[in-house]
């Protein structure tokens, strides 16, 4: 029909029909989550930082589980839109873990009547979650200290950051010391390589004995993140240092680092089992006992 159409007449319908249905779209970038963690079976207040306004969130949806999260916020908001790297305005929300949710990181996006948000990440877990205290502990002498199994939610946030935190170990302990930095910012939408201020956090960790002394150090294990396992020679206060391994900074340097005694399984061998059969398998990882290990 649009043949018998004057070319004027069509370019119109055109420019009307882009404006109704691109007119109220306004992209909404949330740039980081703090803390990034929540422990299962709790519930907890969190700030989500967003380069507009998240005013009139209807609904928070998350790529799988039964997580709950419900905007607080009852007066609008002005988020002024920031240039690339921006750390956003925050916007407070609650979160809810069922018990029976499983740990580990999760994808969500908020839904205001203007747009849908671009996908930030929350991780679930088994320990108690602390917070990294406002005063500085960039060394052994000005720790802070935990209890342990914890789950720390800390950022760092400047260049030449380092965050220390202190725990007391008993002798024989086999803990396990598991960073989340990358796998719970690597899907937000400006964590682009464009310098080390807004590339992902690339995290070290270090293990320092009572006396100051490095006796474990990781770089990279899960893609970037950094993972430690040490059965404790003496008992006393140890001290575990994080950073980033080019000393970078940004507040979008959100992390968590879990602290804990259990079992740990990397993996399983062999890897594949063939269908209608029954195999054998053998468990990669640390402080499992008597179970079955890989040779």
């Amino acid at each position: 029909m649009f043949r018998f159409l004057r070319p004027a007449l069509c370019f119109a319908l055109v420019l009307a029909c882009g404006s109704a249905a691109f007119g109220k779209i306004g992209f909404r970038q949330l740039t980081h989550t703090f803390p990034v963690a929540v422990q299962r079976g709790t519930t907890a207040d969190v700030k989500l930082h967003s380069n507009f306004t998240l005013d009139e969130t209807y609904g928070v949806f998350f790529d799988r589980g039964e997580i709950k999260m419900t905007f607080l916020e009852t007066e609008p908001i002005k988020a002024p839109r920031g240039g690339r790297g921006s750390k956003g305005t925050p916007f407070r929300f609650r979160v809810e873990v069922p018990e029976e949710q499983l740990p580990g990181v999760y994808e969500y996006r908020v839904a205001t009547k203007q747009a849908v948000s671009s996908v930030a990440q929350i991780l679930v877990t088994d320990f108690p979650v602390a917070l990294e205290e406002k005063q500085e502990n960039g060394t052994p002498e000005t720790a802070q200290q935990v209890e342990l199994p914890v789950a720390i939610c800390g950022v760092c946030e400047k260049f030449e950051d380092v965050d220390v935190f202190s725990f007391d170990a008993a002798e024989g302990a086999e803990l396990t010391f598991q960073m989340y930095a990358q796998r719970v910012t690597n899907k937000l939408h400006g964590m682009t390589v464009r310098g080390p201020r807004i590339y992902l956090m690339d995290p070290i960790l270090t293990l320092r004995n009572p006396q100051g002394q490095v006796i474990a150090q990781n770089d990279n294990f899960y893609g970037g993140d950094s993972f430690l396992f040490m059965r404790i020679p003496t008992a006393g206060r140890y001290s575990l240092e994080l950073r980033d391994a080019r000393y970078a900074g940004d507040v979008r340097y959100t992390y968590c680092l879990e602290i804990a005694e259990r079992p740990y399984v990397h993996g399983v061998f062999p890897m594949a089992v063939q269908k209608d059969t029954t195999a054998e398998l053998a468990l990669v990882g640390h402080h499992l006992g008597k179970t079955p290990r890989s040779p």
